[in-house]
């Protein structure tokens, strides 16, 4: 859309399939309201992309009630990529990895814990959910 290109807000009417990442790629702010929809990776096989939505540069906001799925069929499939020098902030929504992924079943717990020690103090902030996964919230974990 016009907003991914040109910075603006953009809410979610229905939910959306990808055949390749939703790019952010301009130096303004980009919102994306999931209104309670699905944003899904949808690509499989040798070519699938990794991830749904990409922040190359400026800023991009996630907003409301949603989901965010990076898919299935690739190495790594992950929601939400961001590049140097893109920003995000979450603000709502929930965010999924691939279910087929068949890496080593410790791989995503290290590298949390690579992120949590590069983050120094701030790694505090992303708690683990036992059977569950990882959160980011404002309460301080043990």
């Amino acid at each position: 859309t016009n907003a991914l290109t040109l910075g603006g807000e953009v809410t979610i009417e229905n939910d959306l399939l990808l055949t390749s990442p939703l790019v952010v790629n301009t130096d303004k702010q980009v919102i994306i309201n999931l209104n309670g929809k699905t944003i899904k990776n949808v690509t499989t096989g040798a070519t699938a992309s990794s991830y749904a939505i990409r922040a190359k540069k400026g800023t991009l906001i996630i907003r409301g009630e949603g989901t965010v799925d990076g898919g299935k069929g690739a190495q790594y499939n992950i929601a939400l990529r961001v590049d140097g020098p893109g920003k995000a902030y979450v603000e709502g929504g929930h965010f999924k990895v691939g279910t087929d992924f068949e890496g080593e079943s410790r791989t995503l717990d290290m590298h949390i814990r690579s992120l949590r020690r590069k983050l120094g103090e701030s790694g505090r902030y992303i708690r683990t959910v036992r059977n569950v996964g990882y959160v980011i919230d404002g309460a301080e974990r043990e």
